[in-house]
């Protein structure tokens, strides 16, 4: 009796609730209502976008839908978008050494945005960041992606052993040797991706001889696939793939993923 009486109750009061939903005013009726839209009386608009760019050094232009959009002298940019309107915002630097970031680049016009922030940094060189480098597997494994800057490596897979004999056997400082360190790979810090293998080493068959692995500044990481004895994982808060092998831990905390 009690379940009949609460199930009356529920189907009395929903269509009261849609009938509230309903009653929102939508003057011009772009489908955003009044207390939503920015513009409630012209169909053509309904949010407006408001953003800065910081630490320019070159001159910037806005990429948006494809449509160059420039910024004020003062490094602010505004513009208007209809209700509904998808739009995906790009920042270019005149300057070859300049990459520019925008924190939220694409959005589906639905919702107010109350800013969009583009931070711009100094590229760095992949040549550079290979002095980093003191194995030579991963070394020539990263070379091989032939890309000049660091931001431009966003997945990178080093699990071919005949590669590294193909590519080692043609530069003369280049030692055969295990994998048994991946010293500076946290300088690439715009992975996305990542696969590290190494199987079994030169000299006896034994498998990677890779003690542990820094990846606390390859924040961006979703995907991992590698052979280590010791892994930490804190801070990978994008990962969603985890392949683990040679891994001589009883567990690995997950918590942070949760």
């Amino acid at each position: 009796m009690r379940y009949v009486f609460c199930l009356l109750i529920f189907l009395f009061l929903l269509p009261a609730c849609t009938d509230e939903k309903r009653a929102l005013p939508d003057r011009d009726g772009d489908g955003a209502h009044d207390q939503l839209d920015q513009f409630p009386d012209d169909v053509t608009r309904a949010f407006r976008i408001a953003g800065n760019i910081k630490n320019v050094r070159g001159d910037i232009t806005l990429i948006l839908n494809d449509q160059p959009v420039m910024p004020n002298s003062g490094q602010e940019f505004l513009f208007d978008i209809a209700y509904g309107e998808k739009f995906t915002i790009l920042a270019e630097s005149n300057l070859t050494d300049e990459l520019c970031i925008v924190s939220s680049p694409v959005h589906d016009g639905t919702a107010r945005i109350e800013s969009i922030t583009i931070s711009c940094i100094t590229r760095i060189e992949t040549a550079l960041a290979l002095n980093s480098i003191t194995n030579s597997y991963l070394r020539e494994c990263i070379k091989e992606k032939g890309s000049l800057w660091v931001d431009e490596i966003v997945e990178l897979d080093c699990s071919n052993v005949d590669d590294f004999d193909r590519l080692c056997g043609r530069t003369p400082d280049c030692i055969l040797e295990n994998l048994d360190n991946a010293d500076g790979i946290e300088e690439f810090i715009y992975l996305k991706k990542l696969t590290l293998k190494f199987g079994n080493d030169y000299s006896n068959g034994g498998g990677s001889k890779l003690k542990i692995i820094d990846l606390t500044k390859n924040i961006l990481l979703e995907e991992l696939d590698v052979e280590t004895a010791d892994l930490d994982i804190s801070g990978l808060d994008n990962l969603t793939i985890l392949q683990l092998a040679f891994y001589k831990g009883s567990t690995i905390d997950f918590t942070h993923l949760a």
